[in-house]
């Protein structure tokens, strides 16, 4: 069996973009940046990387050629 690669945006995302790998995500991201303590990352919210903006002049269109 092959894994994708978790350095690469779309195997992140696969990995760590849901509710269920808050934890872990977490974790990781305390463990990369070496956060411990009162400095450590203790909450997330992951948010819905489709959802389109509130303010439509916050959402970019690229229109190619």
């Amino acid at each position: 069996m092959q894994f994708a690669d978790p350095r690469t945006a779309f195997a992140f995302t696969l990995l760590f973009s849901n509710e269920n790998a808050k934890e872990a995500l977490i974790s990781f991201l305390n463990a990369v940046l070496g956060l411990e303590g009162v400095h450590a990352i203790a909450a997330a919210n992951i948010l819905n990387r489709y959802e389109t903006p509130k303010i439509s002049t916050f959402k970019h269109s690229f229109k190619l050629k």
